[in-house]
């Protein structure tokens, strides 16, 4: 072969249209036009190494798949990346479609009998990401307690009886699934539980649906799912104790003799005296301490003033209470907050 023959334009095996060197995907023995490329199954992974006659084949494969489209009324569909299509004949799962896009018919999308279907998997896919923040010198530095991003994505993985593709695999959800936490500051650290999530617990219902509906087909009987339920959470930890109510506590006034109960005396608008700082102290999380560490979450014992946000250095003005998060920036205030 000379060394422009590369060049040279070549007829499609299959449909004799003439296309260029860039025109044309490689078979075993002969050419195959790009447009008719696109006509094969979207799972079929095994192009180069068929023949003219087997891709002939699968064609006519997929005209047939086309027409048996026409009777095909899925009653339930999942997902976002992917739509998943199901059949039900008498309440058992009968035939199946993934498809890529809203119109399964345009696409031409593989129409599979749950009978074909050798095993079901759910593949969830999970990644952990600590999160930083950039403290007063320009560092990317932990939170104290640490953060984490949680991020999912759900898979559905088949194994299929079809002559030109043995296995599907496609997510279900379009975007990640992001959960963030913070990491209790205990000696005995649990490990992150997802379940606690609802986001995250729709789309394991969802997969639990999913595996009910096709164990059902490949069996061949009916499927009792019901309507689709979010499951209950599992038992969560104790959440952290709220401080008491305050009671309202009364003052009387040096100025006058008037008893009050707020800031200012209501005879004479005198001040309230200060007083000294009380034994107990309010810890972030809320609860109400008079030991050296809070017992919830195990931060040391701090005072109002010994606060300073880590962020944007706001410190604490208002009647010496320490909010929860930063009134200026947004923070939540933990143990780097702390002066």
């Amino acid at each position: 072969m000379g060394l422009f023959d590369v060049f040279k334009k070549k007829d499609c095996e299959i449909c004799g249209k003439e296309v260029g060197m860039f025109g044309y995907k490689k078979l075993e023995d002969g050419e195959i036009c790009k447009d008719c490329v696109k006509l094969l199954s979207p799972w079929f992974d095994d192009r180069r190494h068929s023949t003219v006659t087997q891709i002939k084949e699968q064609l006519a494969y997929r005209e047939e798949n086309q027409r048996k489209l026409a009777d095909f009324r899925p009653t339930k569909t999942f997902g976002e990346m992917y739509e998943l299509k199901i059949e039900l004949e008498n309440g058992i799962p009968k035939r199946f479609v993934v498809a890529q896009t809203d119109d399964h018919v345009a696409e031409n999308a593989d129409l599979i009998d749950f009978k074909d279907v050798t095993s079901f998997n759910i593949d969830i896919d999970e990644n952990e990401e600590e999160q930083k923040y950039e403290n007063s010198e320009g560092q990317r530095v932990s939170y104290n307690p640490p953060r984490y991003d949680y991020s999912y994505d759900f898979y559905v993985e088949l194994n299929v009886n079809n002559p030109y593709f043995d296995d599907i695999r496609f997510r279900l959800n379009r975007s990640d699934i992001t959960l963030e936490t913070v990491m209790p500051r205990t000696i005995l650290i649990r490990k992150f539980d997802p379940m606690q999530y609802p986001e995250y617990r729709e789309y394991k219902a969802l997969c639990d649906e999913l595996e009910a509906l096709f164990q059902a087909g490949m069996q061949g009987v009916p499927v009792n799912t019901g309507c689709r339920q979010e499951p209950a959470a599992p038992a969560e930890k104790p959440a952290f104790v709220a401080a008491p109510a305050a009671v309202a506590e009364t003052w009387r006034c040096e100025a006058c003799g008037s008893e009050n109960d707020g800031k200012f005396c209501q005879g004479c608008g005198s001040p309230k005296p200060a007083q000294r700082q009380s034994a107990g102290w309010v810890c972030f999380c809320g609860a109400t301490n008079s030991g050296k560490i809070c017992p919830q979450c195990g931060t040391e014992r701090f005072a109002p003033e010994d606060i300073e946000c880590s962020q944007c250095s706001w410190t604490v003005e208002d009647d010496n209470k320490v909010p929860r998060f930063c009134p200026n920036c947004g923070k939540e205030f933990n143990g780097d907050d702390i002066r």
